[in-house]
């Protein structure tokens, strides 16, 4: 699946609740602030590279990156 980075606050909204998991208690486990995780999941924010690979991996999920050079 590909997917924009507009699109992956929904991505991680709909793996954490598939997955039973609380933002609270995701966002303890990666080490960030709940308020970060609302802020992903609503699309205010792109996490930085780091984050979203901690984010995830939480979530039992793999992303690839593909870039192109111009």
């Amino acid at each position: 699946m590909k997917i924009g980075l507009k699109d992956f606050g929904y991505l991680c909204r709909h793996l954490r609740v598939k997955d039973r998991i609380t933002q609270e208690a995701l966002a303890l486990e990666i080490g960030v602030a709940v308020s970060t995780i609302e802020r992903i999941e609503n699309g205010k924010v792109i996490p930085r590279i780091d984050s979203m690979f901690r984010i995830l991996d939480h979530l039992n999920y793999e992303l690839h990156l593909v870039g192109k050079i111009k």
